[in-house]
């Protein structure tokens, strides 16, 4: 499931919170920063991945903006 959806019964919906991150991420890339620098970013707000272990990475970042 990409990040920013989830499964409700037999239908894709919108995962609010993800899409809250999603909005965030694309703002801070468009201002320029980094992909490194965004999962930092993430990493120190402790915005949970999609599932909920593990640590933001660049390239989960660049996965989830799709540049």
């Amino acid at each position: 499931m990409p990040f920013g959806k989830k499964i409700v019964g037999r239908s894709v919906e919108d995962h609010k919170r993800e899409q809250e991150v999603l909005k965030q991420v694309k703002e801070l890339r468009d201002q320029g920063h980094s992909y490194w620098k965004i999962a930092k970013i993430l990493n120190t707000l402790k915005v949970r991945t999609k599932t909920g272990r593990g640590q933001w990475h660049a390239r989960s970042v660049m996965a989830i903006v799709g540049d």
